[in-house]
């Protein structure tokens, strides 16, 4: 594997992780289940496995890893701040009920 696909393959699977992390932490926060954030890891999930097969049908083509490594990115962006988005709109909710009174 070149060392930027490498290196970025690896920066790739390190943010799923902590992504994953970060999503039942604040889901646990908001007290909500973040389907569409789940479903984000899973497409992220199936973007890697395309780059791991497209590594081991075609290891010299670099430009379509980094365009699964990518799309893969994307989906654990979107993954990421789905939760957080989810969070504070239960949080604006409470201090609006709080407030409204």
């Amino acid at each position: 594997m070149a060392d930027v696909l490498r290196t970025r393959f690896s920066e790739l699977v390190t943010d799923f992780v902590v992504t994953s992390k970060a999503m039942e932490r604040l889901g646990e926060e908001a007290h909500l289940v973040n389907f569409p954030g789940t479903m984000n890891l899973r497409d992220a999930l199936a973007h890697i496995c395309d780059t791991i097969n497209l590594y081991i049908n075609n290891p010299a083509s670099t430009n379509e890893h980094i365009g699964q490594i990518a799309c893969a990115r994307e989906h654990i962006r979107r993954a990421a701040v789905e939760p957080i988005q989810a969070l504070f709109t239960e949080r604006y909710r409470t201090f609006d009920e709080l407030y409204a009174t």
